[in-house]
């Protein structure tokens, strides 16, 4: 991956868990003014975000955000790979979704 880090999974902040994301500036801005759970990560140049691991996490968002970070600095041919296993993803769910609808009222 280049050498770099694209998330820093559960590091001990003050003895809190919490994740690291690495975002764009912009990104972070908006995840500070619309979530308190996020705080600006102490390492990073404002290009790093954190949320607290200690209580409920938005798991969605977690993923979401962690693919972000991914395609921030992943290569190109890493990038390509994924997006590949995606789409094969969407196709098989939406053939066993054919499936069950045919199965269902067949």
């Amino acid at each position: 991956m280049s050498g770099t880090l694209f998330r820093s999974c559960f590091r001990l902040v003050i003895h809190i868990a919490s994740v690291a994301f690495r975002l764009g500036a912009g990104d972070v801005e908006l995840l500070l003014l619309r979530h308190k759970q996020f705080f600006v990560t102490p390492y990073g140049k404002g290009q790093w975000i954190s949320v607290w691991a200690d209580g409920p996490m938005k798991w969605q968002l977690v993923e979401e955000l962690v693919e972000r970070s991914y395609r921030l600095v992943a290569l190109k041919r890493m990038i390509a790979t994924l997006d590949g296993i995606q789409a094969q993803q969407r196709t098989n769910n939406a053939s066993y979704n054919n499936r069950m609808e045919r199965t269902r009222y067949g």
